[in-house]
């Protein structure tokens, strides 16, 4: 029995110390330890540059229009003489009325006139008869008469010759109604065409008919004048015209504009009939290469400083209060009170606080 266990344990103790040399070859050291790894962020420099604030809108570049009609004279529309898109030149005859009522009042205004002119002179004559048959009875009364016939036949001159003058005087007052009356007819006639008053295009005409009636109230055509443009904004968004400024990129140019300007009761009419005032802008120039329906870029620039100390939004803090960045120091960040201006989505104005050419801490 104690033979048995101490050869169990001579060949437990053989079995380990062949297993252990084999083991001890296994084993390593461990890895040193790498450094700590250097933190970096990014980083910006204040500098100086021109800083606007601009908000873009999409806009399109319009002709003015002007709306045409007879003007004066209601009548029965004649003709058309042009379509949508046909050019025309100024001084062109547009649109007609149809004519035969002003011809025919033209030709009663010179019938009256006439008729009136021939009843003058005829109650003239007869007044002058009258007046020379009166000095024959005042001779009669004169040669034989009594003094009370004479007085008489005085009265009775004095009266005719004060009825001439009244005929002359109201004659002469007629005469010029009767006159004023054909030039009204007359220019009624001349108020029967639609002429070009500039070089355009027609983008609208009326649909009326020949033989129609026609106010001079009514539009009949639509004429766009092409020298004349501007930029529209058709936009929902709401545009206050009263500060900052505008331009416009068309093309690759920039153009300055100016806001137009809606008179009060242009302004009201539009408000309560329910239409609302479009914002409108003029070329402080005559723009070249420019054509209507060009699409513009319209920048409404709030406001700009010139030569600013900046630097990107994204190192702008604020915290109780106060506006600060993290200013870069011998590597390390810096806690720093600034005052600022103008900003836009990009910069901002520091306008204390900071000197050109500092370096902050940029968020990401």
């Amino acid at each position: 029995m104690k033979t048995s266990f101490k050869l169990s344990f001579i060949c437990f103790v053989l079995i380990f110390a062949l297993i252990l040399p084999s083991c001890s070859a296994e084993v390593t050291t461990a890895p040193a330890l790498n450094d700590a790894v250097e933190v970096s962020y990014d980083t910006a420099f204040v500098t100086r540059g021109d800083l606007k604030r601009t908000t873009l809108y999409e806009a399109y570049v319009r002709a003015t229009v002007e709306e045409l009609s007879f003007v004066k004279s209601n009548g029965v529309f004649g003709e058309l003489l042009v379509g949508v898109g046909d050019s025309v030149k100024k001084g062109d005859i547009l649109a007609i009325m149809d004519t035969s009522a002003f011809t025919a009042s033209i030709e009663s205004a010179h019938a009256a006139l006439k008729a009136h002119e021939e009843k003058l002179i005829f109650n003239r004559r007869q007044k002058q008869i009258d007046i020379e048959l009166a000095k024959l009875d005042l001779d009669d009364a004169q040669n034989g008469g009594s003094e009370t016939d004479i007085l008489l036949a005085e009265f009775t001159i004095t009266r005719l010759e004060a009825e001439f003058r009244q005929i002359n005087e109201l004659g002469a007052l007629e005469t010029a109604n009767f006159r004023k009356q054909l030039q009204t007819a007359e220019a009624a006639l001349n108020d029967t065409e639609i002429i070009a008053p500039f070089d355009g295009e027609v983008v609208g005409v009326t649909q009326k008919a020949a033989g129609q009636r026609i106010s001079s109230t009514e539009n009949v055509i639509l004429l766009a004048d092409k020298s004349r443009l501007y930029v529209q904004f058709d936009g929902t968004d709401s545009i206050s015209t009263s500060r900052g400024r505008f331009s416009a990129l068309i093309g690759a140019n920039e153009y300055k504009l100016i806001p137009v300007v809606y008179e009060h009761s242009e302004y009201v009419s539009l408000i309560l009939s329910g239409r609302k005032p479009v914002p409108q802008f003029l070329f402080d120039a005559q723009p070249e290469g420019v054509s209507a329906g060009d699409f513009a870029a319209l920048l409404y620039i709030e406001g700009e400083s010139a030569d600013a100390l900046m630097v990107p939004v994204n190192a702008l803090y604020y915290g109780s209060g106060k506006n600060y960045v993290y200013a870069i120091e011998n590597g390390e960040k810096v806690y720093t009170e600034i005052s600022i201006g103008l900003r836009n989505g990009a910069f901002v104005e520091i306008t204390a606080g900071l000197e050109e050419g500092v370096e902050v801490f940029v968020k990401q």
